[in-house]
């Protein structure tokens, strides 16, 4: 009975930190697209977005600077070739207050020409102030068309999100 009575206890006591809410917004929000034309290589659209609060900003005299890369690097599963774009971003910004606001992000778009196969795509993030990869993320995806004359864009699939 004892024993039932601490097992009940320590739980009662545990509870608090299981119902505790943990937010977690990752660096990085995007989006990727491919529209294939009748011939040739189709075009590979990465779209991302990154708040302000998920960046590192130095005073720079009266202003708040921060700088950032965004790559990504698409391997042909096939043949092993590799495809890359990246984009440099500066962002500067009057005040403290706008460094860590939720509602002002950084935007991009980074193309690149392909093939529809199956690929890996790598995606980092790096704040080049620091000289740190704030994302390193990498998974497979296969680019493949939908046969509907409604859709502009085909749609792209992932698997086995590592």
């Amino acid at each position: 009975m004892k024993k039932l009575i601490t097992i009940l206890f320590i739980s009662f006591l545990s509870l608090p930190l299981f119902c505790q809410k943990f937010e977690f917004e990752p660096p990085l929000f995007y989006e990727y697209y491919y529209s294939q034309p009748d011939s040739g290589k189709g075009i590979f659209q990465f779209v991302y977005r990154i708040n302000y609060d998920r960046l590192s900003f130095l005073k720079d005299g009266d202003n708040y600077t921060t700088k950032i890369r965004v790559s990504i690097e698409l391997q042909d599963s096939s043949t092993n070739t590799i495809s890359r774009a990246n984009e440099d971003k500066t962002v500067s910004v009057d005040e403290f207050d706008e460094t860590v606001n939720k509602n002002r992000s950084v935007q991009g778009l980074l193309n690149v020409n392909l093939d529809r196969k199956k690929y890996f795509l790598a995606i980092t993030l790096t704040d080049l102030l620091a000289n740190k990869d704030l994302l390193s993320h990498g998974y497979p995806l296969i680019l493949q068309s939908m046969k509907q004359q409604t859709l502009l864009f085909h749609l792209v699939q992932t698997e086995n999100i590592i």
